[in-house]
């Protein structure tokens, strides 16, 4: 059995954080995105019954995820609730709403911000994100933000072609440093969809070797250092995270407990096949109920717990769903920190 670093999140150092996926609703279209086939409830609860589940968990330190957790319409009243209640809140954006009124009043009350930038250069970033930010906007929406005692994080992933080498990592900083950010996330990408970067290579040389462990799920996946006056956290992803890695054998893992917005905790982020994902939406708009949807893919489950059947099943079963529903194609998206 191989045991991870005790400062990893599989480690079990969580700090009583409750991550919680308040929407699915995105306005990115990043390519790499981790919750593109993320899990959908069926159904959403009221933001005062999601608020109160959150608090019965005891949780102090709450995440807000997504989709995009700005774009969750009942924001406002939902964070006020948590404050209310002593919550300690953070969360992670693409930063597109920040200069609406009503978004930014309500995290100017919160701990923290991360906002998910990968290039210093907006039309570039627009790129990778599919989210055009206007620079003065930004500027002046985390001044507004910092005024308020808000701690504002940057985070970058390492992308191919983007942000890769040393040179580019220090561009990036000085780019938060202008912006007003007080520290930067650097993380190397998850999954095996291409654009992977060796944070080891990018960095070796001018941190602490320590600090780039060969196997970061024994030698720590998240490391904290200074870089050219500005406070940085770099993110390292192990073989479970990343085909670019040999994947630990048989690994002890903490799973850390998610709150989705239906208003339920699950063990961990959770996965759903396109299929499952089609019919799910499908059930949230009203056009299938829960059980019809549960006998449609119980009619495929055979299929589907055959790993090798499951394309021909989700094609199947799309091919099923849009000819008698036109299911509209789901849009991905997310940022989890």
């Amino acid at each position: 059995m191989t045991i991870p670093h005790e400062k990893n999140f599989c480690g079990g150092n969580f700090d009583d954080w409750l991550e919680v996926k308040l929407t699915n609703v995105c306005n990115g279209s990043c390519t790499w995105c981790v919750e593109h086939d993320g899990f959908v409830p069926a159904q959403d609860v009221a933001w005062f019954t999601l608020a109160d589940s959150i608090i019965k968990t005891d949780a102090m330190n709450i995440m807000l995820l997504g989709g995009e957790p700005t774009l969750y319409r009942d924001l406002v009243p939902f964070v006020s609730g948590l404050l209310d209640q002593g919550r300690k809140i953070l969360t992670t954006t693409n930063g597109s709403t920040l200069h609406v009124p009503k978004v930014l009043e309500a995290l100017k009350k919160t701990h923290g911000v991360n906002i998910s930038i990968h290039h210093y250069d907006m039309s570039r970033n627009g790129d990778i994100t599919g989210v055009l930010l206007d620079d003065r906007l930004l500027h002046n929406a985390v001044r507004e933000l910092t005024k308020a005692g808000v701690d504002v994080r940057l985070n970058c992933n390492l992308i191919e072609g983007q942000i890769d080498r040393f040179a580019e990592v220090q561009m990036f900083v000085r780019f938060a440093r202008h912006l007003g950010a007080s520290s930067v996330r650097f993380a190397e990408l998850k999954g095996d969809g291409g654009g992977f970067v060796d944070a080891r290579f990018v960095f070796r040389g001018r941190v602490e070797d320590s600090l780039l462990p060969l196997d970061p799920f024994t030698g720590g996946c998240w490391h904290e250092f200074e870089l050219d006056g500005m406070h940085i956290n770099l993110r390292l992803m192990c073989g479970l995270q990343t085909t670019a890695r040999p994947a630990p054998k048989d690994p002890q893992q903490a799973t850390k407990q998610v709150m989705y917005s239906d208003g339920e905790i699950r063990e961990g982020w959770l996965k759903m096949t396109k299929t499952e994902r089609d019919i799910q939406l499908l059930v949230r708009q009203g056009v299938l109920s829960q059980q019809a949807a549960d006998q449609l893919l119980n009619s495929f489950e055979a299929d589907l717990k055959v790993e090798g059947d499951k394309v021909r099943a989700a094609t199947q079963v799309q091919a099923q769903v849009q000819g008698q529903f036109h299911a509209p194609t789901p849009s991905g998206g997310g940022c989890v920190y």
